[in-house]
Parts: C-alpha cells; structure tokens; sequence
C-alpha cells in the first residue's frame, strides 16, 4: 500500500511539473469519465443479456392500478417486457386485459368463455398470442364452434380479484361458461391486500430504467447477489431463494398446512361469490387447478432447486397438499373443476419456463388442448 501511495505521489508530482494543477484536474477527469463509462457498460450489458427483476416485479411496467381490480393492463398497449430469462410481449385491449375484446352484444350461435386467473392464464413469459385462452379459442373454431374468449386475467392475481373482475365484467359480456384458473399460491395470495399488491408491483418506487438506476448499476448489483447466493446455497447445501419463489415450495410445505387450510375459507368466500354471480347470469363455471413447476418436472429439469429440496422428503413435503386442500373446498361447492398435473405430467418435456416459473409455449398448448376437448365433450355448449 506505501508503495502504491509512493508511486501515485510521484507521478502528481511529475504531471504538476508538466502541466501545474490544470493537467492533473484534466486527467483526473478523464480517469473518472472513463471508469464511469466503463461500469455503465457493465450495467447496460447485464440489462442486454440478462436483465434482473429490480425495483419491483419484471412485468411493473406494464401494469397499471386500477379502482375496480386492484390493478391491470395499461390500456391499448403493447409492451415488451424481459426479465430473468423473458423476453415476451404483453397486448392489452382497450379495457386493460390480454386478448382481444368482443362486442357486448352476442350474436346468435355464438359461445362465450369468461376467462379468468393469474400468469398462467394472461400466459407470463410468452407472447400474448400463445395464451391457452387464444390457443383454446382457436381449437375450438376449428370444430365448428363459434367461440369468443375473453381473458380477464392478470399476473399476480389472487382470488379476490377473479371475483371482482367477473361480477364487474361478466354481467356486461354474458359469457355461457366461466373459467377460473386457481393456482397453488392463491392460498396465500387470498390474503394480500391492494395496497400490498401495489407496494410489491413497485408503483411507488423510483422508474426501472431512470439515470438513478444506470447510476447505482442495480440490474448488475442484482445479478451479482444472486450469483453469491446460488454459489453460497450450492456449497452449503441451503436453499436458494429464487428457487423457493419459483417452485411456490412453500404450497407443499407440510409446516404451511395449517395456514393454507385456514386460508381456503377465503377462498371459498370468493368462489361462493363466483358461483352467485354466475347462477345471476345463468352460465356455467369451470374451475382449473394449475400446479407449479415442482410438481410436474423434474427437479433437472429445473435449475433453480437445489439439494437442499429434497421433494422425496414426506416429512417435509406433501405434493398433493395445495390440491387435495382446494379439492375438498371446490367439492363442497359443488364445483367442476379439472386439475391440471394429469395432463401436464403426460408431457414428454417439462411444460415450465426452464429459468422463471409459468409456462412456455407448448405447457399452454397442452392446456389448450385438454380444456378445448373437455368443453366439447361436455354438455356445457348449448
């Protein structure tokens, strides 16, 4: 260190003797400007190649609050979003949902579907186009029904929200059957207020791509995190975190059963609510379970988990938890309802997002696939 400081006083020195205190600001200056341009470059090249998800969610900026759902779609938009691995594009109607919107008149003949759910059903991490609702839209003309579906569905979503979006949209479009898709952590998103929603999304958080944000370098201050703590989970055998998220491991976590069982009663509030809504409007309902990615793949397949998730471990796992809780609660109900891990597991690849959570392109097209079938085997087209 003395000889570090010894050299960098000699060469003042000799710049002060070249240029007096002018040279040295001039070159100070440019030492500065070019280590700032360099970290920059750093920063620009983790948002080009593998942006992070900072300053709230990675789909915040297309989003929007609103006084009805809690929040939705910016309106007639088009936005590309990337993030930990996406790279997809969100197409908003002129309501604020994916897909496209139909008149509210319905024409003779004409079979309506009222779709509604989280990312699995608004189909985070894929272009809108290949939703399951757009591709079950699809198959379904191709059989010679007249078919309109309409997607009010949106990431993040909870049940409290499907209930609000079908007893404000339903009663203006008159749908014949209404899908509603619950996925595992519905049991712990039933809790979560609007203004929760909010502060996580990061509505009150500074913009994601500000100067303040190339400035502090946060998408590669993110990525370097999260490298240290998959390196660290990996040589101590812990859990790492993104895995734990991305898994939902915390739905079939046999120490969280008592919490999700008191937790359904919510649940069944907010479907009770469907039901009446959908007995106003005399129109079926269809409720679709959808697992996560740790009970259809392969943990290979998934390479956020580590070691440290041994599934295999009963004591501390139980995969048919979230299902068999949601099971019992549709069941009194009354409910039809179509659990998803049958069709899901009978694909020869893992239909999850490899590095994120949803589902890629064929897991919707196998989605659409199944309900298209079901609807047309079924009594519930008139």
């Amino acid at each position: 260190v003395k000889q570090i400081a010894s050299r960098i006083v000699l060469l003042l020195t000799k710049w002060k003797a070249v240029g007096g205190y002018r040279l040295i600001a001039l070159i100070m200056l440019l030492f500065f400007c070019i280590s700032f341009s360099f970290l920059i470059a750093i920063e620009f090249s983790v948002r080009l190649f593998n942006p992070q998800e900072v300053l709230g969610w990675g789909e915040r900026k297309s989003l929007t609050s609103d006084e009805i759902v809690g929040y939705k779609l910016k309106p007639d938009s088009v936005t590309r979003l990337r993030w930990l691995s996406y790279d997809y594009t969100v197409s908003a109607n002129k309501l604020g949902f994916p897909g496209a919107l139909y008149p509210e008149t319905k024409t003779s003949g004409t079979f309506r579907i009222f779709v509604t759910g989280d990312a699995f059903e608004s189909a985070e991490g894929v272009d809108t186009n290949n939703s399951w609702p757009i591709l079950m839209e699809g198959l379904l003309r191709q059989s010679k029904i007249q078919a309109e579906v309409f997607n009010f569905s949106i990431t993040g979503w909870g049940p409290q929200h499907y209930d609000r979006a079908i007893s404000t949209y339903a009663p203006i479009y008159y749908p014949d059957l209404i899908i509603v898709g619950l996925f595992v952590n519905d049991l712990f998103d039933v809790t979560i207020t609007d203004e929760e929603f909010h502060n996580s999304i990061g509505f009150n958080k500074k913009t994601q791509n500000s100067l303040h944000s190339y400035i502090t370098m946060i998408h590669f201050r993110y990525l370097r995190e999260n490298i240290k703590l998959l390196i660290k989970s990996k040589l101590l055998g812990t859990d790492y975190w993104l895995g734990s998220s991305f898994s939902h491991i915390e739905s079939v976590r046999t120490a969280n059963r008592k919490i999700l069982e008191t937790n359904v009663e919510s649940v069944a509030f907010h479907m009770q609510s469907i039901v009446n809504t959908s007995n106003a409007l005399n129109c079926e309902v269809l409720v679709v379970l959808v697992p996560s990615s740790i009970q259809i793949c392969e943990s290979e397949d998934l390479p956020y988990i580590t070691k440290a998730i041994n599934i295999n471990d009963l004591e501390k796992y139980d995969l048919n938890q979230p299902q068999e809780i949601m099971h019992t609660m549709l069941s009194e109900l009354d409910l039809p309802m179509i659990d998803l891990r049958s069709v899901l597991s009978s694909s020869s690849q893992c239909p999850y997002q490899p590095k994120n959570m949803h589902f890629t392109i064929p897991g919707h097209q196998i989605v659409a696939e199944s309900l298209s079938n079901y609807i047309m085997s079924s009594e519930v087209i008139r």
